[in-house]
């Protein structure tokens, strides 16, 4: 009889100590979710976002003249952050396209989406709504199938291009005079190589997507200004080029 009696306290005392585990545990996972939906404000967006990926380069003085400390300093650099329009804020297109934070991992997919709804919330000082919205990509339009024609069209020859973009005049006009100087060798800055076509297109980053120069790292680097930090800034004859090689298929010609 005694032995039954301790054998009962002692599942009582498994039974309360489980249902404390329990309430500890659930109280654990809703303190997890609420720190996830806090990042709701430029504040705690600053806080868990940009001080801890952009602010040991882009603090103040930072590179490429971009100061990220503070609200003003954010919102009087040109281009940095365009209110409603994130495809036309730096700061968005620059963490989206991986070319940001540079030498560091890629910003994830949660923080890029935060960055983008406080944009289009307004880029407000305060707060903001923030569900992670997934930007979604545009519905094609179809295009209507023509009546077949009675008798074929002419084939067309198109002209000759009077100037053919090459390869070699990006390389030796461009990135040999204006970005090998940190772009090249064992330890190229950013793991960004741009010595030799073959490097260049075998970046992990989107260095150069063939046929889209606005998802190009090195296109997109130049035209914000952020590239190359030091020294005069690329001449806009030269940004043409690189533009209209990539948008022709940047081939190795």
């Amino acid at each position: 009889m005694l032995f039954l009696k301790k054998f009962l306290i002692i599942g009582i005392n498994c039974s309360l100590f489980a249902a404390c585990n329990y309430h500890v545990n659930k109280a654990q996972l809703d303190n997890s979710a609420q720190s996830v939906q806090q990042i709701n404000s430029f504040s705690t967006l600053k806080t868990n976002i940009l001080d801890p990926q952009c602010i040991r380069c882009h603090g103040v003085g930072g590179k490429g003249g971009v100061d990220l400390s503070n609200y003003n300093s954010i919102m009087t650099n040109p281009g940095l952050v365009m209110i409603n329009n994130i495809n036309a804020s730096r700061l968005y297109t620059e963490v989206e396209s991986g070319s940001m934070p540079d030498g560091g991992p890629v910003m994830n997919s949660e923080d890029v989406a935060t960055i983008a709804a406080w944009i289009n919330a307004g880029a407000p000082d305060g707060t903001f709504a923030n569900t992670n919205p997934v930007i979604p990509t545009p519905t094609p339009v179809p295009t209507p199938t023509p009546p077949p024609a009675q008798n074929p069209p002419p084939v067309v020859t198109p002209p000759n291009p009077p100037n053919v973009i090459s390869y070699n005049d990006v390389q030796t006009k461009l990135f040999n005079v204006s970005c090998t100087r940190c772009h090249s060798g064992s330890k190229p800055s950013g793991s960004v190589d741009l010595s030799s076509y073959q490097k260049t297109m075998a970046n992990s980053k989107k260095v150069v997507v063939p046929g889209n120069a606005t998802k190009s790292i090195a296109y997109t680097e130049i035209t914000s200004g952020s590239m190359p930090p030091r020294g005069p800034a690329v001449d806009p004859t030269l940004v043409k080029l690189l533009n209209d090689w990539i948008n022709a298929g940047a081939k190795n010609n």
